[in-house]
């Protein structure tokens, strides 16, 4: 019986550090005024998924901590109180 050549080891990738920790994700939506559940509504999640994120459970998806980023700064280059949707 012939032996298996076996393949060589993937190299492993180094994890990459949170977009956003739970920290600034809690600043950023008290900066908008928003609560875990509006920031869910908004943001097209379950409220569970937006308290997660604010008190750690799981960490924030790259896209969601862009989104939330831009809309901070398009509030403050309007100096709307709001989002704008």
């Amino acid at each position: 019986m012939k032996a298996r050549k076996r393949k060589p080891a993937k190299p492993t990738k180094t994890p990459r550090p949170p977009e956003m920790t739970r920290e600034q994700y809690r600043d950023i939506l008290h900066q908008l005024g928003l609560t875990y559940g509006s920031a869910a509504s908004h943001l097209g999640i379950s409220s569970r998924a937006a308290a997660g994120y604010g008190i750690g459970d799981w960490t924030v998806p790259p896209p969601t901590a862009k989104l939330l980023r831009l809309w901070l700064q398009l509030k403050h280059d309007s100096g709307a109180a709001r989002a704008p949707f």
